[in-house]
């Protein structure tokens, strides 16, 4: 499955392919936390009642060499401590904004050509975030399952493609999305675990689409994105984020199957 970023998505609340359980779930009794519940619970009113949400913080895949969406407009958004100023400026243009009591800030920025590259400086009153190499193009996902995760290094031509002398081009840009753990049944560690309870379930950050890069990359996603490069001769940037398994509910918002006759009895 490929899908271009052209249509508007919740940014906060939807992680493709997660099982986001709520926290009763993790009670013993569905009642009584248990000592990793009691914790969470103490943590979550400990931020609600200080404000204190660590300072200034982004998503992993706001990060140098990232491409945003042309001819759409532009959220950038993190989290900071609640009452926070946050100042963002992106090619020059200067967006505020303050944070809510959850420590969320959003700011916008209107639509751009395509072009680059650019820099993206976030900054609070403790601290500045600079990300390098931002370029504006097209966005595409590589979703779905073992077919789309099957990297570029084992296809038939894959060796070919990673020594061939021009791959390095400086207009393709990857973000493979790795997944933290494997639902194997095997413990998880604790580091793990406390990345599950933040739900955070895929970690990476955008590369250039270098030999290293491309090598464990989606072959399907990297040759899509190789052909379409020269036909719209934009900056291309490609999401990989297939799980070998899963099923096609798993990629849809809960919203969505819940408010559709066809999809609601999935769930």
């Amino acid at each position: 499955m490929l899908y271009s970023l052209r249509l508007p998505i919740n940014y906060e609340t939807y992680i493709p392919g997660s099982n986001c359980s709520t926290i009763y779930e993790r009670f013993a009794d569905n009642l009584h936390p248990d000592k990793e519940g009691a914790a969470i619970i103490a943590n979550t009113v400990y931020k609600s009642l200080s404000g204190d949400y660590g300072g200034l913080k982004m998503p992993e895949f706001f990060s140098d060499h990232m491409v945003l969406q042309r001819n759409l407009p532009i959220p950038v958004y993190g989290i900071a401590n609640a009452g926070e100023s946050v100042h963002v400026v992106l090619n020059n243009q200067k967006r505020s904004a303050i944070t809510d009591a959850a420590g969320k800030w959003v700011v916008q920025f209107p639509a751009m050509q395509h072009g680059g590259p650019y820099q993206l400086k976030v900054e609070s009153k403790s601290k500045e975030i600079m990300l390098n190499d931002i370029l504006i193009g097209d966005v595409w996902l590589c979703a779905g399952q073992s077919n789309m995760a099957f990297p570029l290094k084992s296809a038939t031509t894959g060796t070919e493609e990673l020594q061939r002398p021009g791959i390095k081009n400086n207009t393709l840009r990857l973000l493979k999305l790795n997944q933290i753990a494997e639902t194997d049944n095997k413990s998880w560690d604790s580091l793990t675990l406390a990345k599950v309870n933040q739900l955070q379930f895929f970690l990476g950050t955008w590369q250039t689409g270098d030999a290293s890069a491309a090598a464990n990359f989606s072959a399907i996603g990297y040759y899509f994105g190789k052909k379409i490069l020269t036909e719209v001769d934009v900056p291309i940037g490609l999401i990989d984020i297939a799980v070998g398994g899963s099923t096609l509910e798993s990629w849809i918002d809960r919203y969505t199957m819940e408010h559709d006759d066809l999809l609601v009895d999935v769930l």
